[in-house]
């Protein structure tokens, strides 16, 4: 076991020794895959995207045989990186179809039985790149040594899903996927967009204030809409609510769980007296190009529209536009392309997957980031292509 480990966790020699960066890839894997099986850096471990893909089999057409398995196969990665499934700390789940939500959520109260080791969750609805795939889960873990702190603001009912409201690893603070509930009561408190927004905004910043920390604290929001229209409500509200300069963030359509819902927020915190910005922003920008905290820079998700707008129809274009912009933002805080440990890749059609594929393992050097790529809806409908990073700023 022991060797199958070493074999597993390579790091690989084109790392120089200043950098905090370690690739995991599992034996076996395709040596140009457009991503590493898990990325270290400093004290945490980015998982990319796993399936409920038997090896050698395939899938199977139940649900619930796909979310044990795609644990499984996460398991192994956590295995391979030295780390196991109770240093996990946040999880997103990815499902092809709404009503698979419970079952997932019984094989999830399963996997992770234990109330005082539960991870952070956000599950939304998408379209995943392999047509037999219910389901996709990327995961964050912690190394052993850290701290890990379960975060309920006083009152709260537990999540009857099973996840942990807040962790906080350190000083980072991971948020479950938060709507515009009412946790001390139970249920859904319904209304407008900007009602519904200022709800849910309210609750991450009970979870934030139970940390010990404040809006001014978020590094990285993860948006999610189920109606585009509602893209300029929700930015009214936002803009009121944090502070500039505000955090990075990508916005994205996709299928909230629960019916009523028209938003959910998912979000990464860490408390840094040094926080800093990088990249091309303006004055009262809704959003940051990237925020630097905690030796990590989060990158915004970044579409690929130029001076002359979008290349039309044409996904390897806005693929290569979009990598362009996140190398610039990285330039910005003296970090280069190698230095990126995570990758968020949207796309509006997820046919268009190997053609994004064939451009960014191109322009993204081995070894790669961990990844997950998801289809959804994007704020522009010219846009075809959007992508985060985060990156390991720490040398």
């Amino acid at each position: 076991m022991r060797s199958a480990i070493l074999v597993a966790a390579l790091v690989h020699a084109s790392f120089a020794s200043a950098i905090e960066k370690k690739a995991v890839v599992l034996p076996g894997a395709n040596p140009d895959a457009p991503f590493s099986s898990a990325v270290w850096t400093g004290d945490f471990l980015h998982t990319s995207g796993s399936l409920g893909s038997v090896p050698g089999e395939g899938y199977s057409s139940d649900i619930k045989a796909q979310t044990r398995q795609t644990f499984k196969n996460l398991t192994r990665t956590l295995e391979a990186a030295g780390s196991n499934l109770s240093r996990v700390v946040s999880v997103s789940v990815y499902l092809t179809d709404d009503r698979h939500y419970e079952a997932m959520n019984e094989v999830f109260r399963e996997t992770f039985s234990d109330p005082a080791s539960a991870p952070t969750r956000a599950t939304v609805r998408t379209d995943l790149a392999a047509p037999a795939g219910f389901i996709e889960i990327s995961m964050v873990a912690v190394r052993e040594g850290v701290e890990l702190r379960r975060i309920t603001p006083e009152g709260w009912r537990p999540a009857r899903q099973g996840f942990a409201y807040g962790v906080l690893a350190g000083e980072t603070l991971f948020v479950s996927g938060l709507v515009s509930s009412d946790p001390k009561q139970g249920g859904f408190v319904n209304g407008d967009i900007g009602e519904q927004v200022q709800r849910t905004l309210d609750n991450l910043g009970a979870v934030l204030e139970a940390a010990g920390m404040s809006y001014s604290d978020i590094v990285s929001n993860k948006i999610y809409l189920r109606d585009g229209r509602d893209f300029s409500g929700m930015n009214e509200v936002y803009r009121a609510v944090f502070p500039e300069p505000r955090p990075a963030r990508a916005t994205v359509r996709a299928g909230v769980m629960h019916p009523d819902a028209r938003m959910e927020i998912h979000s990464v915190a860490v408390k840094d007296a040094s926080r800093k910005t990088a990249g091309d922003a303006q004055a009262g920008a809704t959003i940051s190009p990237s925020v630097i905290a905690g030796g990590r820079q989060f990158l915004a998700g970044m579409t690929g529209r130029d001076s002359d707008g979008y290349a039309p129809g044409d996904v390897k274009a806005q693929t290569r536009q979009c990598i362009a912009r996140l190398k610039a933002t990285l330039a910005a805080a003296g970090l280069t392309l190698d230095d990126v440990v995570e990758s968020t890749v949207y796309l509006t059609d997820i046919r268009h997957f190997s053609d994004m594929n064939e451009v960014y393992r191109e322009l993204v050097p081995k070894p790669r980031p961990s990844r997950t790529t998801i289809g959804t809806a994007l704020m522009s409908p010219e846009a075809l292509v959007e992508i985060m990073f985060i990156a390991d700023a720490s040398k």
